[in-house]
């Protein structure tokens, strides 16, 4: 069985049993435990707010850091190494979680995102028109039917003696189905960094980071400047 989410489905795997009672939390107690944990199971709704966003950016085909080439172009990673590696579109949607409680940003990388989607990264670019998609509203899923169990983690970045935190969705289990989709990722620790690096640009450019921006920007020259 898959989890439904609006008109795409989640691939699952039973578990033999469901994270506990205990280990389930509201969005509002998030705060108060992350000096403990990094890692929140919680009940709500996937909805996408906010449309004008990158929906995807350009990454390295082998590690998924992001990349300033053009699409397909050869080039050697500088962070994985690798030798005439392509540049290769891969999704990034920024989504709200939504329970009674309250409410909280988070962030879907990758084949995950696209399943929530229900679209390719391909196709988000040749959607792209300037800094947004285009008809987003139709080839995309936005929110989920109903509410889901949700596992997020947790990713301290610091910048300009400023501290935030940074949420990216490992799991989503359909508690009707009692079945769980993990999220696997390459190396979550990317995806944490991609987010960083589109935080400084935003501060240092004082906006939105919009799709043209990311497609002409070395990101590695931003984190890592000479």
């Amino acid at each position: 069985m898959d989890i439904i989410c609006g008109r795409i489905g989640f691939e699952t795997k039973s578990l033999s049993t469901l994270p506990s009672t205990e280990d389930i939390i509201t969005i509002k107690m998030i705060d108060n435990q992350l000096n403990t944990r990094r890692s929140f199971w919680i009940n709500g709704h996937i909805k996408v707010t906010n449309l004008i966003q990158p929906f995807w950016y350009l990454s390295c085909e082998k590690c998924t850091k992001a990349t300033g080439y053009e699409v397909e172009q050869r080039f050697n990673c500088l962070y994985c190494r690798h030798d005439q590696v392509k540049a290769m579109p891969r999704c990034l949607v920024i989504v709200d979680l939504i329970n009674e409680s309250s409410s909280l940003n988070a962030t879907l990388f990758g084949n995950q995102a696209e399943k929530f989607l229900g679209c390719t990264a391909y196709e988000l670019m040749n959607k792209s028109d300037g800094d947004s998609v285009k008809d987003i509203e139709k080839i995309a899923t936005l929110s989920s039917s109903h509410k889901l169990l949700i596992q997020v983690k947790a990713s301290k970045h610091e910048y300009r003696d400023i501290t935030r935190w940074k949420y990216t969705i490992l799991s989503v289990c359909d508690t009707i189905s009692k079945e769980i989709n993990t999220l696997t990722q390459t190396d979550t620790s990317n995806d944490a960094e991609v987010s960083q690096v589109l935080e400084i640009i935003e501060e240092q450019s004082g906006k939105s980071l919009g799709i043209t921006e990311l497609r002409g920007m070395n990101m590695f020259d931003t984190l890592y400047p000479k």
